[in-house]
């Protein structure tokens, strides 16, 4: 059993599919939710931090004053050898405590796009596929983070994820989500479905890929039981 440990920006994008998995394999959750409690926990109180997404920037220190404390948060998890997931701004979140620069993006990518896994990562990994027709929905980048390796791209965004040492994933996709979180997402940020870019789909598109969320838990399984195996 794991003691795992959510960092949740905001209620619409919780962990969806990840609780699944905890409660699958007996894992015990805690959480922090930054839109009702700021308190973040001691790092003995878990064995796995968990970072999810949200609207906001990593830079957006001066609005969101506990994004300081969560980065410190972050990076003394990792020093000290805890498992480390995070998924979008939570993949940002980590490289940016790696060391990595997080800037905007060429093109906003929302809607389900392919991710291309790397060669290397797929000899590390072998349970990934080639590609995977996920769920996207952000505006930012980030850079590899010194002594980190890639984990894929898409046709919009060169960096899509990576492993760092043997402890620490980060996915800047979204294989977490259920039907129900897409369609409160759909909802709570339906004016950027009117953005100009040639990677956001629309809302119609988006609900003809709901077919593709089974795949995506499954894969995210994977990833999960890999990191913690």
């Amino acid at each position: 059993m794991l003691r795992v440990h959510f960092l949740i920006h905001v209620h619409y994008e919780d962990p969806g599919a990840i609780i699944s998995w905890c409660d699958k394999n007996g894992h015990r959750k805690s959480f922090t939710r930054f839109y009702e409690d700021v308190r973040l926990p001691e790092l003995d109180d878990f064995d796995m931090l968990v970072v999810m997404g949200g609207p906001m920037s990593v830079n957006d220190e001066k609005e969101f004053t506990w994004l300081s404390k969560e980065k410190r948060l972050i990076l003394n998890s990792i020093d000290t050898g805890k498992k480390v997931i995070g998924i979008c701004l939570g993949a940002q979140l980590i490289a940016g405590v790696l060391g990595s620069k997080i800037e905007k993006n060429r093109y906003k990518e929302i809607g389900w796009h392919n991710v291309y896994f790397t060669s290397p990562m797929m000899e590390k990994l072998p349970f990934l596929p080639d590609d995977l027709k996920t769920f996207h929905w952000h505006g930012d980048t980030f850079d590899i983070p010194v002594g980190a390796e890639s984990l894929g791209f898409s046709a919009a965004t060169l960096n899509q994820g990576f492993v760092y040492r043997d402890n620490v994933i980060a996915l800047q996709f979204h294989p977490e989500m259920t039907e129900k979180m897409i369609r409160t997402l759909v909802d709570e940020c339906n004016s950027e479905l009117y953005e100009e870019s040639i990677f956001i789909q629309s809302e119609k598109e988006i609900s003809e890929g709901l077919n593709n969320i089974k795949e995506n838990n499954e894969f995210l399984y994977k990833i999960l039981d890999n990191l913690t195996k």
